[in-house]
């Protein structure tokens, strides 16, 4: 393995969450307009790959609808495994990028972070 190991850690955490045990998406829906969009935190205790890694204490509501390096940016004491920003600008599109309700989410999740551990050089298992 030749990245550190809390980009390691942070990647096996969500490689676990979303392919070993078949995590869903994380969707909330905006209660002003309806919309839906990605969340760090859903309903049914779901969490986006951002949202495993930041803890329950650490996490405040008003994450939602920030990109990972705003939220980077106004909690800048927040605590995470990795503050890789490329990593975890990969790892949060890995789940984004799958359409809301893809019957497909649980593969295309797996194909996006099999590319991703080629890239940083992480491992899968």
């Amino acid at each position: 393995m030749g990245r550190p190991s809390n980009q390691q850690r942070a990647f096996s955490i969500i490689w676990k969450h979303f392919v070993d045990n078949g995590g869903k998406q994380s969707i909330l829906q905006h209660k002003g307009t309806g919309d839906t969009y990605w969340a760090y935190r859903g309903p049914y205790r779901r969490k986006d790959t951002i949202g495993l890694l930041i803890s329950d204490e650490d996490y405040s509501p008003k994450m939602e609808e920030l990109t990972i390096e705003e939220v980077l940016e106004e909690w800048p004491d927040l605590q995470l495994v990795t503050k890789e920003v490329a990593l975890l600008m990969r790892l949060q599109w890995a789940h984004d990028c799958v359409a809301k309700n893809d019957k497909e989410f649980s593969e295309k999740v797996r194909a996006r972070l099999e590319k991703i551990a080629q890239e940083f050089n992480l491992d899968t298992k």
